[in-house]
């Protein structure tokens, strides 16, 4: 499977030694859901938007990618789930350290820093064998790498 990830500038942010650097993140389009943005159609994102389906490439595992956190995947999600630190209290989505994003030098174009984080999710269904009270995305894992 080959698929784009489109990269929009956000903002200017300041590196060591004063220097400017230019954040490009994840444009929110790339993970819309078809109904959201038709181009995605041929992606079989029909489920969530926020989300990227790599279901087709799992074994047909329902697997969804998200930002940490299900950051932008939407409320209804978001609530069904609580994500916890290691000491049990709630985590929020920060954009400087969870998010996706390069960091280019504002002369030069060098790469500064590259943020890779991404969530792994389940989709399950309701079943009587596990019941989930809904249909709902299942944090997995977090992959960082910066």
């Amino acid at each position: 499977m080959y698929r784009d990830l489109k990269l929009t500038y956000s903002k200017e942010v300041k590196k060591a030694a004063g220097r400017k650097a230019l954040r490009f993140s994840i444009d929110d389009s790339t993970l819309a859901n078809s109904k959201n943005n038709p181009d995605n159609d041929v992606f079989y994102s029909y489920k969530y938007d926020g989300t990227l389906n790599i279901t087709a490439i799992s074994n047909n595992s329902p697997i969804f990618l998200s930002r940490l956190y299900l950051h932008k995947v939407g409320q209804g999600a978001q609530d069904q789930v609580t994500i916890l630190d290691d000491v049990g209290m709630p985590v929020n989505f920060n954009e400087n350290t969870d998010d996706f994003f390069m960091d280019l030098e504002s002369v030069t174009g060098g790469s500064v820093k590259v943020n890779f984080d991404i969530q792994t999710n389940i989709y399950l269904e309701n079943s009587p064998f596990f019941e989930t009270g809904s249909n709902r995305l299942l944090p997995m894992f977090v992959v960082r790498a910066d």
